[in-house]
């Protein structure tokens, strides 16, 4: 990205506040990636772009500091948003490219990730299966069947329950 002469600080920023937002959105807008080269990967558009960032002035004001922003990666649209959507973009283009029937992922009960990669695989026609250790001890008795687990099963995937401390990569590869 290049700015305009005059635009930055000395420390090579944007010499304002607005400049600095423009900059930002700029970056982290859906056209970006063209100049990153990433076209020349495989790609299943799974989220909303660009997502919006928002002012925090309260929080800047507190901390008596820098202009503060906040990316909304919850704003995706995919399974309640997060900031795995933009990987799973790829990984889920690639799986398709390479003519995968399924995603294998792992991750603790209650993961987001494993939310998101379900979301995708649905959203994509896959199968997701996913490994889900019990890593929170003295959970309430609903816990494996509320929040993430249960929006892991509307997204169809199946699920299995591994004990904690297990070596969950190798798992996965199991």
């Amino acid at each position: 990205m290049t700015l305009a002469a005059g635009a930055s600080t000395r420390y090579g920023g944007p010499s304002t506040d607005t400049d600095r937002y423009a900059m930002v959105q700029a970056a982290t807008s859906a056209d970006s990636g063209a100049s990153l080269g990433l076209e020349r990967f495989a790609r299943f558009d799974l989220c909303h772009q660009p997502t919006p960032i928002e002012a925090m002035p309260r929080l800047s004001a507190r901390l008596g500091g820098p202009a503060l922003y906040i990316k909304r990666d919850d704003c995706t649209g995919l399974a309640g948003g997060g900031n795995k959507t933009r990987k799973l973009e790829f990984l889920v283009g690639e799986a398709l490219e390479q003519g995968a029937d399924m995603l294998v992922t792992q991750g603790a009960v209650q993961s987001n990730h494993v939310r998101q990669t379900a979301a995708a695989a649905c959203k994509a026609g896959l199968d997701c299966h996913a490994l889900l250790e019990r890593r929170v001890p003295d959970r309430a008795s609903d816990y494996e069947r509320t929040g993430n687990v249960l929006l892991n099963r509307l997204f169809s995937a199946t699920l299995e329950f591994r004990p904690p401390g297990l070596d969950m990569n190798a798992e996965a590869e199991a």
